[in-house]
């Protein structure tokens, strides 16, 4: 501080300015990528404010995360996170995640709301990189404690860009994310 004070006043309160702007942007985002980034391990509770509950007839399952360009070469520890914003649970039974191209159905189970849970291409890569286990694996059973999304085809997210849609039991889809060159049209 002594150094910012002889370089002048305006040079040190720009700087304390410049500190306390990005600390405030900080804490208002919500967490985007496991561990590395601002997330919270899979299934735990979102810490800070928690999200706002939907209107009635909206989903309140929405696709919370996507890890896509991932380090490990042909990317297995690729992941999306979905979240509950509702106020009631929700059975994940029967909704399922695509890429267009292939398509994962989850198994049963109760999402709380307020959580969220991490589904890998690869659970061991995945637990590799961010330290903690995906709630589920989707590119094959490389952990036998990870249960196993079902489909005949995985989605596999293109870095270049690619879109992520979660669909409701019923095949409707509930949430699309677009990223990077992604196709809007979907």
């Amino acid at each position: 501080m002594d150094r910012l004070r002889q370089k002048g006043t305006a040079s040190w309160w720009v700087a304390l300015t410049l500190l306390v702007a990005l600390a405030l942007i900080a804490a208002t985002l919500p967490p985007l990528l496991p561990e590395g980034g601002l997330a919270q391990k899979a299934g735990k509770r979102l810490s800070g404010r928690p999200p706002a509950p939907v209107a009635a007839g909206n989903s309140s399952l929405l696709i919370y995360a996507l890890y896509y360009d991932t380090y490990l070469s042909f990317e297995p520890e690729e992941a999306f996170a979905v979240i509950n914003v509702g106020t009631t649970a929700v059975d994940l039974n029967g909704w399922s995640v695509t890429d267009g191209e292939g398509t994962v159905t989850f198994p049963a189970y109760s999402l709380a709301p307020g959580d969220f849970v991490w589904a890998a291409k690869t659970a061991t890569a995945f637990q590799e990189e961010f330290g903690f286990p995906p709630a589920f694996e989707y590119g094959g059973d490389s952990d036998p404690a990870v249960p196993d999304m079902s489909g005949a085809t995985a989605p596999a997210f293109a870095n270049g860009g690619d879109e992520i849609r979660l669909l409701d039991p019923t095949g409707a889809t509930a949430d699309t994310l677009v990223y990077e060159a992604g196709d809007t049209t979907t």
